[in-house]
């Protein structure tokens, strides 16, 4: 009977782990080529179940308490984010739900940790496929922002397909994924990948420069760094490449001034809040 209970056992947790596997890879898809909101994170809720049905079977666990310091971080962050609701003056039910919000996002990151360490292939199947959805919903969204008269902001940015038509949600998600493509560049080495990469690095980047959000820049910058960091072994190539990323940001910054576009960043770097207090002010 053990032995019967044992197997029934493993063989539910294989069945929950390959759903959660095929869950965690059509969220990114979903995120990035959904039409709406409730298309993109749709994935999310089976990914939530499948994660308190790996629980059950005690299979989380040592997530928990190899990460503790990890776990703790992440909960006191989210319940400050949530109890900051009720003390901005919202109700209990607006608090409830940004608790569920909370509560997806959590296992999310460890259904994504434990799927990794149950499946070798998982990790790199899942960073490919997010790149390369990220890579088809900004050709798709650059396509549409030069051959479409559709320009629902008042400046001349780019508006991306489905749920990221915000210009600051789809930099900040182009970026992450150009992040990832960036970092199999530093190490790839087979020239047909690193060709196909490298095209989808110019896509990213293509499209994150015609949104026109600028925030996006100085973490893509730390993210150069760390990757020359990490990378490189070798102290001379280490000089070699900060001293080109230094020569290309001084040129950057020569180009933005003599060209004039200075005060336009100054100003969009405040995100126009002192004009806004000032007219709030004098209201």
């Amino acid at each position: 009977t053990a032995a019967i209970h044992k197997k029934y056992n493993l063989s539910a947790v294989k069945i929950l782990t390959n759903c959660l596997a095929i869950s965690l890879l059509l969220l990114s898809v979903t995120y990035y080529l959904g039409e709406d909101g409730r298309i993109s994170y749709f994935p999310s809720y089976f990914i939530s179940i499948l994660v308190l049905g790996l629980a059950l079977f005690k299979r989380i666990t040592p997530l928990l308490t190899q990460t503790p310091i990890t776990t703790i971080l992440l909960v006191t962050l989210l319940g400050f984010m949530c109890s900051n609701i009720l003390i901005a003056g919202g109700d209990f039910s607006t608090a409830a739900l940004y608790t569920g919000y909370s509560l997806l996002i959590l296992t999310f990151l460890y259904g994504l940790a434990f799927t990794s360490q149950a499946h070798e292939w998982f990790y790199l199947a899942f960073l490919s496929v997010l790149v390369a959805a990220a890579s088809v919903s900004s050709a798709i969204s650059i396509f549409l922002f030069f051959n479409l008269d559709y320009q629902p902001l008042d400046e001349n940015r780019l508006y991306a397909i489905g749920s990221l038509g915000n210009p600051v949600l789809s930099a900040i998600s182009y970026g992450a994924a150009l992040v990832v493509a960036l970092s199999y560049l530093s190490v790839s080495r087979e020239s047909g990948l690193f060709l196909l990469t490298l095209g989808f690095c110019c896509l990213l980047v293509f499209a994150v420069i015609l949104t026109g959000t600028r925030s996006v820049w100085p973490g893509f910058l730390a993210a150069v760094v760390s990757l020359i960091l990490i990378s490189s072994k070798r102290r001379a190539l280490k000089v070699k490449l900060f001293v080109a990323l230094g020569a290309l940001i001084l040129i950057a910054v020569a180009a933005v001034f003599t060209f004039g576009f200075s005060e336009s960043i100054i100003k969009r770097s405040t995100s126009f809040r002192p004009e806004i207090w000032q007219a709030t002010i004098e209201a």
